[in-house]
């Protein structure tokens, strides 16, 4: 994708708009829609922010997805779940956290659980935590899993 090809979808306010324009991303892609999250720095006439871009001719699908989403989600928006629907089942600001969160994220989406990957950071600026989240019903399952897959991550490297 070429700079010149792509146009805003969604735009946020800050590096905190970021954990959003992560969920619309996985969102779109689960659409067969490429996007590319982009952070703003700020400048003396504006104030940073997130934008979610993807190419010009997906730019109606990807607004109908995004806007069907929000309507979806309706009421159940929170301010402690600011993605919605979803809840955290794995946190981490370690220096692995990244490839811990793309491993949990495979190991869910293997046992046909919806998941999505929420960084606290952008890739301009390496920082923060990394989260997996999944849709509510589905928590107490994720956390089983991810507690099985530790356990026998420790019992291998036990043998060893």
């Amino acid at each position: 994708m070429r700079d010149d090809q792509l146009t805003p979808v969604f735009f946020g306010k800050g590096l905190a708009a970021n954990p959003e324009a992560e969920v619309l991303k996985s969102l779109l892609s689960s659409a067969g829609i490429e996007s590319v999250i982009r952070w703003t720095p700020p400048t003396f006439q504006h104030r940073d922010g997130i934008s979610l871009l993807v190419l010009e001719s997906q730019r109606e699908d990807a607004l109908r997805l995004i806007e069907a989403a929000e309507m979806d989600e309706g009421e159940e928006m929170s301010e402690e779940h600011p993605t919605g629907k979803f809840v955290t089942v794995f946190s981490s600001n370690a220096h692995d956290a990244e490839s811990e969160a793309d491993t949990i994220h495979s190991l869910l989406g293997s046992a046909g659980l919806q998941s999505v990957i929420v960084r606290e950071n952008v890739q301009e600026l390496p920082t923060g935590g990394v989260e997996v989240r999944v849709l509510p019903q589905e928590a107490d399952e994720a956390r089983e899993l991810i507690k099985q897959a530790l356990e026998a991550g420790h019992s291998t490297d036990e043998k060893e």
